[in-house]
């Protein structure tokens, strides 16, 4: 069979050459105690099905002509979200959520057209917590955004045990509009595990980069062909018996093209989200 796309070539090219219980991702969040690690093994198959359920959802908000906004850090449905897209040639603007002003994100999303986010409740920074989602409503009061999907990270979730340890502090909590915010995770249990990768061409349109001048935000396309150049030349660095580092920056167009690279190799990529 021909390779269709880079989710192909990180996901189902390897469908045959790993045990569906191989480990795939290893991502490492910035919390522990002397019970509870943050951390998440996702294997062949838990990946190919997240992909491809991401994917079938993305279809469902039918984006083609507009790019789908993430403004995100390096949280593990970070590379999700991204073969997802790959797999069915829609284009990705990322923003670093360490990017926390505003007008700079307003500016950017407005100059994008694009009409959906994906995004986080909140992250913690070192000691300082990033309240994502509050950044994020003040940022698109005057902006045509339709759909917001909200990665819950920080927020109080019934479906979680309550912590053995009482730590002084509060989780945040975030307005929530109706019609526009959804959670993320809540349209993944209907969504179909199978979704066919598509041929796109070389010149498609793969992600866009945010550059902020003195007075404006544009907006830099980078085609397939030029993903595989970065991508390629990041693989030549990765050996695909050893983990492979990818420790958590503020670029995470940088941290796309590391994850991807090691996964098109059948590395491990190991994604520490520790700022």
């Amino acid at each position: 069979m021909a390779i269709k796309n880079f989710s192909y070539e990180c996901i189902d090219a390897w469908k045959n050459k790993l045990q569906k219980e191989n480990t795939r991702i290893y991502w490492i969040g910035n919390y522990y105690d002397n019970e509870v690690y943050d951390d998440t093994e996702l294997s062949a198959e838990t990946l190919d099905i997240l992909v491809n359920k991401c994917a079938n959802i993305l279809k469902g908000f039918q984006l083609k002509d507009k790019p789908i906004v993430l403004y995100l850090p390096n949280v593990l449905q970070l590379p999700i979200i991204a073969l997802a897209t790959l797999r069915i040639g829609l284009t990705v603007l990322p923003i670093s959520a360490t990017n926390e002003d505003v007008n700079c994100l307003h500016d950017i999303m407005k100059s994008s057209g694009a009409d959906t986010v994906v995004t986080i409740d909140g992250f913690w920074m070192g000691t300082r917590l990033i309240r994502t989602k509050e950044l994020l409503d003040a940022a698109i009061t005057d902006i045509g955004i339709q759909r917001v999907l909200v990665i819950r990270h920080v927020s109080p979730d019934k479906g979680m045990p309550p912590p053995q340890v009482n730590l002084i502090g509060r989780r945040p909590y975030y307005m929530y509009k109706q019609k526009r915010d959804s959670w993320w995770s809540g349209f993944f249990p209907k969504a179909s595990t199978s979704c066919k990768a598509e041929t796109v061409s070389n010149e498609s349109i793969a992600l866009l980069l945010p550059i902020r001048n003195a007075s404006s935000a544009e907006l830099l396309p980078i085609s397939l062909e030029r993903l595989q150049t970065e991508i390629t030349h990041v693989q030549s660095a990765i050996h695909p018996d050893e983990p492979s580092l990818i420790i958590s920056t503020t670029n995470i167009f940088h941290q796309i093209i590391c994850t991807l690279a090691a996964l098109r190799v059948g590395a491990v990529p190991l994604i520490a989200s520790s700022l």
